[in-house]
């Protein structure tokens, strides 16, 4: 009784319903055994108690039906808010929830000072810290412009926060004292890094008008199902993540260099190592990604007479087709294999890595790409991904500025899809700025004429050219953390370490 009163006096018509219902269930009622009371009709009480009935269970079920619009949003349309859905399900934080009601509400204040509630709370979340950016916007009644953050938080909710964590720093920055004073509202949509939902998603987004730019997708896989459809309504899409060289259009740009340079790094790692002779490549052929990158790599080994690729896998094994992968290593005699999963084979990377371990003792080198660049990766592999080299598109590093102050601002080493996806956010924010008005049109044109200069970036100046941005790679090692500098995540005792040439 106490929650429906709490809910009545916040304003919920759900709650006032359902108290109606309980009055005149109560007067009714009682009107029939007090002789005392005015009400002395048995049909008006019958109405009464009939009426209580019917409010009552119309106000409960508005209320549960409220309370799961709060907790998550619809399945059968794409998942976009702007701070009315939890995204980022998980542990509770009443700071969260209380904005969200606030902000259903359109009480921003409110709602600002809930989130920052919420952030104190959880400092590591960025969905808080997105939505307390927009009620502060909000509340105001400030001119806005808004960016959607495409992210995988069903199927990838790791690299999700990662990039989230990136926009919300970024959204902060461009909303200090900004030119034209525009505002940066951001939105938050869910792809599940899956083609299907990510064509949803882009779909739904090309239709709300007022988002002018997207911050996405993650996969490779899951940015082309959409590209077409941004491409057509002239939406800018820069990613802070997609790398396959397939990925071709008017609309796309990146701030991560694509695989022709991913490739090429680490292709030229193994072939300037004096160890590495003969290589088994595993990869997914359907995967735009996987093919991209393992076709760079694969071009640039074999032009060089001394390292060769001796045998090809091109589906990644599950545990129970391990055997052939082991044969082909024996076999050949290699001393190397390369590894290039999606994001969602990483744990078959893993487990390739554990299998390889035990049947040659570390004997075995393993390379890779991008994508292994990922805790599970480490929590999965442990001792067997120990020496592995990756190449990166950034990592932080003691001198760098904006690396540093991620890390106090989320307490703890931030990746290169954060750094990614905050000079993607930041690239807007310089596209918008040179219009009074920003719309799709003026931005799209404009995102190829911007250039920001490292202290404004994670640490690289950018500017595009045909949608691509010059930066090259680096590599990283897999290290124990007795390493110094080495820091690890939750569940392992290894992390990454830059490779210095």
């Amino acid at each position: 009784m106490q929650k429906l009163f709490d809910v009545a006096q916040e304003g919920n018509i759900s709650g006032l319903i359902t108290l109606a219902g309980i009055l005149f269930i109560f007067v009714g009622l009682v009107g029939g055994f007090n002789r005392s009371t005015v009400i002395s009709s048995r049909v008006l009480r019958f109405s009464l108690v009939v009426a209580g009935i019917i409010f009552f269970i119309t106000g409960i079920h508005s209320l549960q039906s409220s309370t799961a619009t709060v907790e998550t949003s619809t399945s059968s349309s794409p998942k976009i808010s702007i701070g009315q859905t939890i995204m980022l399900k998980g542990e509770a934080n009443a700071g969260r929830r209380k904005g969200i009601e606030f902000f259903r509400k359109e009480r921003y204040k409110e709602a600002e000072d809930a989130f920052k509630n919420g952030i104190r709370l959880d400092p590591r979340d960025p969905e808080v810290r997105i939505y307390n950016e927009n009620s502060k916007v909000l509340s105001r009644d400030s001119k806005t412009f808004q960016l959607a953050a495409v992210v995988p938080i069903t199927n990838g909710r790791g690299s999700a926060e990662s990039v989230l964590r990136g926009v919300a720093d970024a959204q902060k920055e461009c909303n200090i004292n900004p030119k034209n004073n525009r505002y940066t509202i951001v939105a938050i949509a869910d792809d599940e890094n899956d083609k299907t939902q990510a064509a949803l998603v882009a779909s739904e987004l090309v239709n709300q008008q007022e988002v002018i730019g997207v911050i996405g997708h993650l996969s490779s896989s899951s940015t082309k199902a959409g590209l077409k459809t941004y491409e057509k309504k002239k939406l800018a899409v820069i990613s802070p993540a997609s790398t396959s060289t397939e990925l071709k259009s008017k609309v796309f740009f990146r701030t991560t260099p694509s695989d022709a340079v991913g490739g090429s790094v680490i292709a030229k790692y193994a072939s300037s190592n004096p160890d590495i002779k003969k290589i088994v490549g595993v990869y997914d052929r359907s995967d735009p990604y996987s093919n991209s990158i393992w076709n760079i790599f694969k071009q640039e080994v074999e032009s060089d007479y001394e390292t060769s690729v001796v045998a090809v896998i091109d589906q990644f094994p599950n545990d129970n087709d391990m055997e052939d992968l082991i044969k082909k290593i024996k076999d050949k005699d290699a001393d190397t294999v390369a590894l290039f999963p999606t994001t969602e084979l990483i744990k078959d990377a893993a487990s390739i890595a554990r299998k390889i371990d035990s049947e040659f003792q570390r004997d075995i080198l393993l390379i890779g790409g991008d994508s292994l660049y990922d805790a599970q990766t480490l929590q999965q592999g442990g001792m067997a991904v120990e020496g592995m080299v990756l190449s990166v598109p950034w990592f932080s590093e003691e001198e760098n500025i904006y690396g540093q102050q991620a890390e106090n601002t989320w307490q703890g080493k931030i990746n290169w899809e954060t750094a990614m996806s905050y000079d993607a956010t930041k690239a807007f924010c310089a596209a918008a700025a040179k219009n009074i008005v920003p719309n799709r049109e003026n931005v799209l044109r404009d995102l190829e004429d911007i250039y920001l200069t490292p202290d404004e970036t994670s640490g690289e100046a950018l500017t595009f050219s045909q949608g691509e941005v010059e930066r090259n790679s680096v590599r990283v090692r897999v290290a124990h953390s007795s390493e110094e500098g080495v820091q690890t995540p939750k569940g392992s005792n290894y992390g990454f370490k830059l490779v210095k040439d």
